[in-house]
């Protein structure tokens, strides 16, 4: 008579679990906008390197696994970098969230001149963003607005929003205001 030993609960739910965790991610990126790509440079400076020690470690412990299910080294190299893709757009997600949360009070202005409006789709529709220059400092930002700021504004047009500065130290606002 074979018995057999009960399965640790993480393999068994372990994609349903990494669904979660992704779907949860992903969300944090429409929860509140940010100026530019501060939350993906964040996560890009803080995540990255404990997720190739993570993917390597994973790689190495369970290569026998891995191999059976994916039949070449190759196809195992690609889904570890598509881990590593998946977690950091994620990464940059939970940044969003926490950087949200727990927040401090203070306010920061982000103003400057319109130098472009783009109009793209996307996967998830359509996006309104404008580029304006920062007089003082010339740094070039890219903003996601509403549509009825999209058409207001023009190139050469002031640009001026107040934002909240974050635990992680990049502003933000909630998405629609």
């Amino acid at each position: 008579m074979t018995t057999s030993r009960p399965q640790n609960p993480f393999l068994r739910h372990g994609g349903k679990i990494l669904l979660a965790v992704l779907v949860a991610g992903i969300a944090g990126h429409t929860y509140v906008e940010t100026p530019g790509i501060a939350p993906f440079t964040w996560a890009f400076k803080w995540l990255l390197g404990p997720l190739i020690v993570t993917a390597i470690l994973i790689v190495f412990l369970q290569k026998e696994l891995l191999l059976r299910k994916f039949k070449s080294w190759p196809l195992v190299l690609f889904m570890m970098l598509a881990f590593l893709a998946a977690c950091m757009a994620c990464g940059a997600g939970y940044a969003n969230i926490a950087n949200t949360w727990v927040s401090q009070p203070k306010q920061v202005m982000i103003s400057g001149e319109v130098i472009a409006k783009e109009d793209s789709q996307g996967p998830f529709g359509t996006s309104k963003k404008i580029r304006i220059k920062n007089a003082s400092t010339g740094d070039i930002s890219t903003l996601t607005v509403s549509q009825d700021e999209f058409l207001r504004l023009n190139p050469g047009d002031l640009y001026r929003r107040t934002m909240t500065e974050g635990l992680l130290g990049f502003p933000f606002a909630p998405r629609g205001h």
